[in-house]
């Protein structure tokens, strides 16, 4: 189901789904408002492939030294803030998870009838990746599926 179609990473080696088409900048955003009516795919994300009718996007990240949060503070903040902003009942799991020996921080969240799997990795000198599997309700089981196995495919560069 996946091929070695990487996006461009400086952290990390990853792989899409067969069948995925990386947006360009141009697209993107077309791609994200016509599909979706709460998008942040298409303005968070380095890299934006479109499957069938949903949207990845995977990015690069850095902490700045003396910033460092790890995905135990991370979690409690988001959480924090969902509570606060009243969004509770959106969220379906915020959990840490170990995934070939990389811990994920996972957030799978609905609004009308539209779902968001994110992931944020762990850092290794200070780098990380983050991405986010956007689809709608009658594509939750492949959705979920390929956040899956995204997360499979991720290892880290060996030169971190």
């Amino acid at each position: 189901m996946f091929i070695n179609q990487e996006p461009t990473s400086q952290v990390v080696n990853v792989k899409v789904p067969t069948g995925s088409a990386k947006l360009a900048k141009a697209d993107i955003s077309k791609l994200a408002t016509r599909k979706f009516k709460y998008s942040e795919i298409s303005t968070q994300y380095q890299n934006v492939y479109s499957v069938g009718d949903m949207l990845i996007g995977i990015k690069d990240f850095r902490m700045k030294a003396g910033n460092e949060q790890t995905l135990v503070q991370k979690k409690a903040e988001m959480s924090a803030m969902h509570k606060e902003l009243k969004l509770e009942d959106n969220i379906d799991r915020l959990e840490i998870v170990k995934v070939n020996g990389i811990n994920f921080l996972i957030q799978e969240s609905h609004l009308r009838g539209e779902h968001n799997c994110t992931f944020f990795s762990e850092t290794r000198n200070n780098r990380g990746v983050n991405g986010s599997v956007q689809f709608q309700e009658a594509d939750s089981i492949k959705g979920r599926k390929i956040f899956d196995e995204l997360l499979k495919s991720i290892s880290f560069k060996s030169n971190l």
